[in-house]
């Protein structure tokens, strides 16, 4: 019913017979104004059908009509001229989709009705240093059993007739190579609900496997059997402790308690601390002669920050990591401490 409501009320110009028009000559090729739609498009979708399945009952659940309703914008956006009209009109169905959809979704008991995506990231270039591949561009590629070699199209097209791969490949013939576009989204994953079998986002229920191996069971249904879910014993809390984590913690939590914060207790843990030592190359000591001796021996550690949520799970917002020289080692690093990497 909701979904009717959506397609028949919320936006009657998209029906009006003007804007029908217009829409079936991208979406039904019904006409010679777009000859060669099926070349491009190879699932077509459009309002039409849509409203047919729904008087003809052909949606067994509510997530059948959002994939249409995605299908059919992803038709217009790839089949249409970024900037062109229709393009723009399929956007904007789409933003009002995505506004109103989650409101009775969530009444029949799912997590949103939301496309939960990631974009493609930024593929590193194995032709020289700091080349990446964005997003949408070309790229080419050679996978081994173990590992995927990328070079952006510049710097494929300036290799000889061979690439050189490194030691574990060697000179691979370029021909070997599959051209490819760094355009490919990633899905979320659904978790299935082991009584009512609905569909829930992993991300938005927080769900994983590891945790709660005997699956999921959703709130509705978990309030109905009058059971609760199994506590999950992998927080932020339950991590070991250190005596510098519990000085920045107690540090921390004090300043948003006198700030008057009514967020949930941060948690400071040390993830790792493990002795390595730092080779001094030839060339270092040859520039510094006499000032390096030997090499230099440090603790790495990797502390993190997590805060408790409503829900009793632990968000990680904050990593550092540390490389931390001792009394024993020898100058210029004696008693020194460095900030390797860190992220929030």
């Amino acid at each position: 019913k909701r979904c009717d409501e959506f397609v028949s009320s919320e936006y009657p110009f998209v029906l009006g017979h003007q804007r029908r028009r217009r829409h079936r000559r991208r979406g039904d090729n019904l006409n010679d104004n777009a000859p060669d739609y099926y070349d491009v498009i190879a699932n077509p979708m459009d309002l039409g059908t849509i409203r047919k399945k729904l008087d003809d009952g052909g949606y067994s659940d509510p997530w059948e009509f959002i994939d249409d309703i995605h299908l059919m914008c992803d038709n217009a956006w790839l089949y249409n001229k970024k900037g062109s009209r229709i393009y723009k009109f399929s956007s904007k169905v789409f933003e009002c989709f995505e506004r109103l959809i989650d409101e009775p979704m969530i009444v029949l008991g799912f997590c949103c009705g939301r496309r939960r995506r990631f974009l493609p990231p930024a593929l590193s270039c194995f032709g020289k240093p700091l080349c990446t591949i964005q997003r949408d561009a070309v790229y080419y590629s050679y996978s081994t059993d173990y590992v995927a070699y990328h070079f952006c199209k510049k710097c494929y097209e300036n290799s000889a007739g061979e690439v050189n791969l490194g030691d574990e490949a060697g000179l691979i013939d370029k021909a070997k190579f599959v051209e490819g576009k760094n355009s490919k989204f990633d899905q979320e994953s659904f978790c299935i609900c082991q009584s009512c079998e609905r569909k829930f986002h992993e991300i938005c229920i927080g769900h994983h496997s590891i945790i709660w191996p005997e699956g999921y069971y959703c709130d509705g249904c978990l309030r109905q059997a009058e059971k609760t879910r199994a506590v999950n014993r992998f927080t932020a809390e339950s991590l070991p402790k250190s005596l510098l984590s519990e000085k920045i913690e107690a540090r921390v939590n004090a300043v948003l308690t006198s700030s008057g914060s009514d967020t949930g207790k941060v948690y400071i843990r040390v993830l790792s601390s493990t002795d390595k030592v730092a080779e001094i190359k030839s060339g270092m000591r040859q520039r510094f002669e006499g000032e390096f001796t030997k090499d230099l021996t440090y603790r790495s550690k990797a502390v993190f920050a997590f805060q408790r949520q409503p829900d009793g799970s632990s968000l990680c917002f904050y990593g550092m990591h540390t490389q931390e020289y001792g009394s024993n080692c020898p100058a210029p690093n004696s008693r020194r401490v460095y900030l390797s990497y860190l992220d929030s």
